[in-house]
C-alpha cells in the first residue's frame, strides 16, 4: 500500500494536501481490515465468527502497550483516563446539541446494564487499561504476580464494563495492577450480579455513528460527529457494527 506520509513526499505537501491524503490512506486501512475479517467470517460458522474477536484483541493489544510505553518514557504521569463513554467518540459538541450524541452516548455506555456472568481472562480477552502513575505502575509490577503473589481481583479496587457486541473490557478503576496481571498473563475478572462490574451493549450508537477512518460521521451522512480517540479504537467501534448486524456478541460466544 502507498504510504502519503512517506518522509520525501511529505515535505512536499502543504497541510492541506497532507489532511486529505491522511484521510484517504486511514479510510483504505479500514476498508482492508473489514474486507480481511468479513472474508475470514460466517454467521453461520462458530469457529469463523470467533476469529473476528481475535482481531479485536489484536487491537487491543496495540492500544495498551501504546500508551503504557508513553507513560514508561514520558517526564510526567499521564492524565487519567477512567471515562468509559470516551473510549471511542470524543463528540463535536456544536453538532452534539442537534443529535443528541452525547446523551446517547451516556446512555449506551452507563445505563441498562445486561445480567449476565462471566468471567474474563486478562492474558485472553480483549482488556483495555490505561496506566497514568509510573510509581504505581512500578510497584504493581514488583509485587504483583508470579507463585508468591499471584493476581487476584480485589472487591475494593477493581472495577470494569464489558462493552458487548466486540467483547471489549474496559477497566476503571484498579488501572495499574490489571495492567500487570495483564502483562503477566495472569488473573480473571468475574462479572456476576452484584458484583462491581457491569455489562453494556452499545448496539444503539449504530445508527446514529458511523467511523470513516479518522472522524466519527452522522450515519448518512458528511457530517462529523466527533474525533475517534484512535484509529485502533475506530476500528474496533466498526467490526463491533459487523458484529451487530451478523447477530453475533462476545456474550453468546462464552456460553
Amino acid at each position: 500500500m502507498w504510504n502519503p506520509f512517506d518522509r520525501h513526499r511529505k515535505r512536499e505537501m502543504d497541510a492541506a494536501e497532507r489532511e486529505v491524503a491522511e484521510k484517504k490512506f486511514n479510510k483504505r486501512r479500514l476498508t482492508n481490515l473489514l474486507g480481511y475479517i468479513c472474508s475470514q467470517s460466517d454467521s453461520r460458522n462458530h469457529d469463523n465468527n470467533a476469529i473476528i474477536f481475535t482481531f479485536i484483541k489484536i487491537l487491543t493489544d496495540k492500544i495498551v502497550p501504546d500508551n503504557a510505553g508513553t507513560l514508561i518514557t514520558a517526564d510526567k504521569e499521564l492524565p487519567s483516563s477512567t471515562e468509559t463513554g470516551n473510549l471511542f467518540v470524543q463528540p463535536d459538541h456544536r453538532v452534539s446539541w442537534k443529535y443528541d450524541i452525547e446523551r446517547v452516548i451516556y446512555g449506551a455506555f452507563y445505563e441498562d446494564p445486561i445480567n449476565v456472568s462471566v468471567d474474563i481472562d486478562l492474558a485472553k480477552d480483549p482488556v483495555i487499561t490505561f496506566p497514568w502513575n509510573q510509581q504505581r505502575l512500578m510497584y504493581c509490577a514488583e509485587k504483583i504476580g508470579g507463585a508468591d503473589n499471584p493476581w487476584q481481583e480485589k472487591s475494593n479496587n477493581h472495577f470494569a464494563r464489558l462493552l458487548l457486541p466486540m467483547g471489549v473490557t474496559h477497566i476503571y478503576n484498579g488501572l495499574h495492577s490489571t495492567f500487570t496481571g495483564m502483562i503477566k498473563r495472569e488473573g480473571m475478572l468475574s462479572f456476576y450480579d452484584g458484583s462491581n462490574h457491569s455489562v453494556h451493549d452499545i448496539s444503539r450508537l449504530y445508527p446514529l455513528l458511523q467511523f470513516d477512518g479518522t472522524d466519527y460521521l452522522i450515519a448518512g451522512s458528511d457530517v462529523i460527529a466527533g474525533k475517534a480517540r484512535s484509529f485502533e479504537f475506530g476500528c474496533i467501534f466498526e467490526i463491533g457494527r459487523m458484529l451487530h448486524e451478523k447477530g453475533v456478541c462476545f456474550k453468546s460466544l462464552l456460553r
